[in-house]
């Protein structure tokens, strides 16, 4: 096996996530990409499915859930704010 070398890296992700779906699917390929959010009853939000590409919608409506919760009226904002690259622009 070769080994992976710096120069070749582009970029890595790894990351693990509920899917939601029926328990009688044995390929994760047919398992539905939509995401739901659920309280538990002592007040923790979870938001459960999903993609990479949705978490910054997936955040603005669990946001939105839980201000509405608190009672704040105020909307998440970050469909409107922009996404700083990381060098200070």
């Amino acid at each position: 096996m070769r080994a992976v070398l710096d120069q070749k890296t582009i970029r890595l992700f790894a990351g693990v996530r509920p899917l939601i779906g029926d328990t009688e699917i044995h390929n994760s390929r047919n398992v539905s990409r939509d995401f739901r959010i659920i309280e538990s009853p002592v007040g923790l939000f979870s938001i459960i499915g999903g993609k990479l590409t949705t978490a910054r919608f997936m955040a603005e409506t669990a946001v939105n859930m839980i201000a509405q919760r608190i009672g704040n009226s105020s909307p998440c904002m970050t469909s409107v704010t922009p996404i700083h690259l990381g060098n200070g622009n």
